[in-house]
């Protein structure tokens, strides 16, 4: 028996980093072993598929026209029979309602609410979000909260078996998968004048254009180790043994959470601020302003760690067999 289509909808690129085509990976590998996953991406954004690898990817012809490729899809890939996973901010209300009329189930992952919603499931795994936050049609069906977290199967084992980490020497910095303002040396030159025993482990997206302006300045600062364009198992590992971390309030710090330690969090983006206030209100973070730098000891704080039970991929992979129904 033919498995039903799932096609995953989103733009990644080192202007506006990979957080989209992250969260739709996740998604992916929780589904594949019921449907037939395929990436649609845009010309420009082509270097994704040396970071999702023998993944099945279809090339969108590059239009600033969002009509035209909701269109394309409708007209190239789509048979009625299909469901459409759309992760980003430009997939307006028209383009939705182009790709809802041509496939079998339409769903959106959202993170800041800004237009009508036609589609059947929405997901936004922010605490604190309600279906009251969204304007949408009287059919869509929501799924909120961290229940329905879209992380990686590496990260959500974690989760299972997660327990406070002893404070280590070991910190992590993150700054996303492209990371274009290089946030990531600015942090580095903020606290390794003030941290020079502790060692610091900087993971770099592979987006990230900023490695070589990096590496010059880790020449002169042995205690930092630089990686780039890791596995999700490997990211896993690391994080798992740096009892202390640095990280925008997006995915990268639910997956750190997955394994605990004393996160602090780092906004540099609008659509982080939902995930960051609930990881601050509930005790789970504290903000990167906060650290008192010539206190090393005030660094691991009590933290809750409980935040993830690492079940969400059989809650999310439920709700999509009964859409295909």
């Amino acid at each position: 028996m033919n498995k039903i289509k799932i096609y995953l909808r989103a733009n990644g690129n080192n202007k506006i980093g990979l957080g989209h085509v992250m969260r739709l990976e996740s998604i992916e590998l929780m589904l594949k072993n019921h449907f037939e996953c395929i990436y649609l991406f845009r010309e420009e954004d082509t270097d994704l598929n040396s970071i999702l690898e023998d993944k099945t990817i279809i090339t969108i012809p590059t239009q600033n026209d969002l009509a035209f490729e909701s269109k394309w899809i409708a007209n190239n890939c789509l048979t009625g029979s299909e469901i459409v996973v759309l992760d980003g901010y430009n997939f307006n209300t028209d383009y939705q309602k182009i790709i809802k009329s041509n496939c079998h189930k339409l769903v959106y992952i959202d993170d800041i609410q800004n237009y009508h919603y036609v589609a059947d499931l929405i997901i936004n795994h922010s605490n604190g979000v309600t279906k009251e936050n969204f304007s949408s049609e009287s059919y869509t069906r929501f799924l909120l909260g961290i229940d329905y977290c879209i992380l990686r199967p590496d990260f959500l084992n974690q989760a299972i078996t997660n327990k406070k980490k002893i404070p280590n020497n070991n910190i992590l910095i993150c700054m996303g998968g492209a990371d274009p303002d290089n946030i990531t040396l600015k942090i580095l030159k903020t606290i390794l004048l003030e941290w020079p025993t502790y060692q610091v482990n900087v993971i770099l997206g592979g987006a990230n254009l900023n490695l070589d302006s990096i590496q010059q300045f880790t020449k002169v600062h042995p205690n930092v180790k630089v990686f780039y364009k890791l596995k999700s198992s490997d990211v896993a590992d690391i994080m798992k043994i740096c009892s202390v971390a640095i990280l925008p309030p997006s995915t990268v710090s639910l997956e750190y959470l997955c394994s605990g330690g004393s996160l602090y969090t780092f906004q540099i983006a609008e659509n982080q601020t939902s995930i960051n206030q609930m990881l601050l209100n509930g005790g789970f973070a504290k903000p990167f302003s906060c650290i008192e730098l010539n206190d090393i000891l005030s660094l691991h704080f009590e933290s809750k760690f409980n935040l993830l039970d690492g079940l969400s991929s059989e809650r999310i992979l439920k709700e999509f067999i009964a859409l295909a129904n």
